[in-house]
């Protein structure tokens, strides 16, 4: 199987170690001061969403893995390529007029809730209130993923990794 060549912006999030890690092999002496030739590793190609105007990387097993965000500056076109992470940690606004959220560890790859936090705010009088009630939600979500997960921020760890799923949605 042939690797699909693209361009990418020379802005790596979280770095190009981590692209040339997952398979991706980075021209960096292309003749653009923006932007750099790459290609992907084998079976993964591009999909631009017409919605977003955003071109996402997709792996073999068609999971989101990378987003390239572009715009035009002062200086000509720039942009930004940033791998995704398997685990990622949402908030979701289940009712905005009673002020009910919840903040829950998602699964990516099998677009699945792994373990969530109901929360209201609407009691809360002051902002600094509502913003404790949100993080001290969100820092029980971050402890699960920490205790079960614990790469979870690195964006490539756990792809391959079927067995180590743990669930428990409240």
């Amino acid at each position: 199987m042939e690797r699909k060549q693209v361009r990418l912006p020379l802005t790596f999030v979280p770095n190009a170690e981590c692209f040339e890690r997952l398979g991706f092999k980075l021209d960096l002496n292309y003749k653009n001061h923006n932007f750099c030739n790459a290609y992907l590793p084998k079976g993964w190609n591009e999909f631009k969403n017409e919605k977003d105007n955003h071109v996402y990387i997709m792996d073999e097993d068609f999971c989101s893995r990378a987003i390239i965000n572009t715009r035009f500056g002062f200086d000509g076109e720039v942009g930004t390529v940033r791998l995704l992470c398997r685990y990622q940690i949402v908030t979701y606004a289940m009712d905005k007029e009673k002020e009910e959220y919840m903040v829950s560890l998602v699964d990516t790859k099998l677009n699945e809730v792994l373990y969530s936090e109901y929360y209201s705010t609407l009691e809360a009088d002051k902002l600094y209130i509502k913003v404790m009630i949100e993080d001290i939600h969100t820092k029980k979500i971050v402890r699960f993923a920490q205790e079960h997960y614990p790469d979870y921020m690195d964006p490539t760890a756990y792809w391959e990794d079927e067995k180590r799923i743990k669930k428990m949605v409240k």
